[in-house]
C-alpha cells in the first residue's frame, strides 16, 4: 500500500476550510486509506507542522496555516485541489446523512447516490455515537456548508444542513441551524432545486417556531406553496403540520386546528404513518391548550399508538410529555407522574436534552401540586442545569423563577 507523501498531506490539508480535521476526513481528502494517511500525519506532528489536540485529530499552527496554503497553490494543481475539496465535502455529506438515518429514522431523508470510490463515510451504531460525532464536528459542519456554497457545490451546500437538522434540533443549536440553512436556501435557489428550497424554508421555519418567533409561520407558508406547486402531497402535509405547530406555539389555536385536520387527512391519504402521528400529537396539543382535556387525551393516545407501532421513540417521548400535562390538568396526579417519568426516560435515552429538561420542568410542577416539596425542588434544579447547559436563556429564566418563588413561599 502506497502512503501519501508528507508533502502532499501537509499541503492538501489546508484546502479544507475547517479549523480542525479528523483522521477519517483527512483520508477522504487525500483519497487514501486511513492507515496509510496516519503515518504521514504523525511525521508532520513530530515536525511540529501539525498539532494533534486529541487522538486522530489535527490542526495547523496558526502561522503555518497560511504558509501551507501558499505551498498548496505552488505544489498542487487546481484540479488536484478541487478534487480533494470535493472528496472531503462529499464525505461530510454522506457521514451527516448516516447520522440522520440513525438519529431520526422516521423523518424524510435527503436523497443521495452511492459515494464515489474511495469515499468511505462513517457509520454509527447508536444515537449517542452519532450525536457525539456531530458535537465534535459542530463548527466543521458550518465550515463545510459555507465552503461548498463558495465553490459552487450547491447540491452539497443545501443537502448537508438539511441532513444535519436532526443534530441541530436535538441539541437546540439555533445559531448553527440558521447560519447553515440560510446558505442552504441560497444554494437550493441557485441550483433551481424547488424541493430543496422548500426543505430549507421549512427548516428555517422550525428554528423560528421553536423559539416562538412569528417569522416561523411565513417560512412554513412559503414551503407549503412550493410543495403544492410541485405536487408533493406528503411535503404539503408536513408543511401544513408545521404551520399548525407554529400557530400552537403562538397560541393561535383555532387556526392551528384547521391546518391540523388538513394535514391529518393528507397524511392518511398518502399512508405516511409518522406524519399521521405528528398530526395526531399536534391535535392533542391544540386541544390541551384549549382546555378540552378529554379530547386532548384521546388524540394523544392515538398518536402514542402510531409512534409505538413504528418505533418512533423521540416522537413517542413528546407525546408522553403531553399526556403527562393533560393528566395533570385533569387532576390525575398519579397518571401524570407516570407519563412524565416515561417521557423523561425516553428523551434521555434518545439524547434529546431539551425534551428531557422540559419533562423535568413539568414533573417539578406535578410534584408541587402533590405537595412533594423536596422532589419539586430537586427536579427543577435538574431542569435548570440542562437549560443552562443548552444556552436556552428563556427556559432557564422560567425555571429559575419557579425555584425562587418556591423557596420564598410561606
Amino acid at each position: 500500500m502506497q502512503s501519501p507523501s508528507v508533502r502532499s498531506a501537509g499541503s492538501l490539508i489546508d484546502v479544507w476550510a475547517g479549523l480542525s480535521i479528523g483522521l477519517p476526513a483527512v483520508a477522504a481528502l487525500l483519497g487514501q486509506p486511513e492507515e496509510a494517511v496516519a503515518d504521514a500525519l504523525e511525521v508532520l506532528v513530530d515536525a511540529q507542522l501539525l498539532q494533534s489536540p486529541a487522538p486522530d485529530r489535527y490542526r495547523f499552527h496558526d502561522l503555518l496555516r497560511a504558509y501551507a496554503a501558499d505551498r498548496a497553490l505552488v505544489e498542487e494543481s487546481a484540479e488536484v485541489r478541487d478534487e480533494a475539496v470535493r472528496r472531503i465535502l462529499t464525505w461530510y455529506l454522506h457521514t451527516v446523512a448516516a447520522m440522520a438515518r440513525i438519529v431520526s429514522p422516521h423523518r424524510d431523508q435527503v436523497s443521495l447516490g452511492e459515494p464515489e470510490p474511495g469515499c468511505l463515510p462513517l457509520s454509527f451504531s447508536t444515537v449517542e455515537q452519532a450525536l457525539d460525532w456531530c458535537e465534535a464536528e459542530r463548527t466543521n459542519l458550518v465550515a463545510a456548508t459555507q465552503q461548498a456554497a463558495r465553490l459552487g457545490l450547491h447540491e452539497i451546500a443545501w443537502k448537508l444542513p438539511v441532513a444535519a437538522l436532526s443534530f441541530f434540533n436535538r441539541r437546540t443549536y439555533w445559531e448553527e441551524w440558521l447560519v447553515t440553512h440560510w446558505v442552504a436556501l441560497d444554494s437550493a435557489r441557485y441550483a433551481g432545486d424547488r424541493r430543496g428550497e422548500a426543505w430549507a424554508l421549512n427548516n428555517i421555519g422550525m428554528a423560528f417556531a421553536r423559539q416562538r418567533r412569528e417569522e416561523g409561520v411565513g417560512y412554513f407558508q412559503q414551503a407549503l406553496a412550493i410543495r403544492r406547486e410541485i405536487g408533493d402531497r406528503q411535503g404539503e402535509a408536513q408543511a401544513a403540520n408545521n404551520v399548525a405547530y407554529a400557530s400552537l406555539l403562538l397560541r393561535h389555536f383555532d387556526e392551528a386546528l384547521d391546518w391540523l385536520y388538513l394535514a391529518l387527512d393528507i397524511q392518511r391519504e398518502v399512508g405516511h404513518r409518522y406524519g399521521e402521528g405528528v398530526a395526531l400529537n399536534n391535535l392533542g396539543e391544540a386541544f390541551l391548550e384549549l382546555g378540552r382535556l378529554d379530547e386532548a387525551v384521546d388524540w394523544l393516545g392515538q398518536a402514542l399508538v402510531v409512534y409505538r407501532e413504528i418505533g418512533a421513540r423521540p416522537a413517542e417521548g413528546d407525546t408522553l410529555s403531553n399526556l403527562g400535562k393533560a393528566n395533570a390538568d385533569l387532576g390525575r396526579i398519579t397518571d401524570a407522574l407516570h407519563y412524565l417519568h416515561q417521557a423523561e426516560e425516553t428523551h434521555r435515552a434518545v439524547g434529546d436534552r431539551y425534551g428531557e429538561a422540559v419533562d423535568l420542568k413539568y414533573l417539578g410542577e406535578v410534584h408541587r401540586l402533590a405537595s412533594r416539596t423536596s422532589e419539586a425542588a430537586q427536579t427543577w434544579t435538574r431542569a435548570l442545569a440542562i437549560f443552562e447547559m443548552l444556552g436556552n436563556e428563556e427556559q432557564a429564566r422560567e425555571v429559575g423563577d419557579l425555584l425562587r418563588r418556591f423557596a420564598t413561599a410561606p
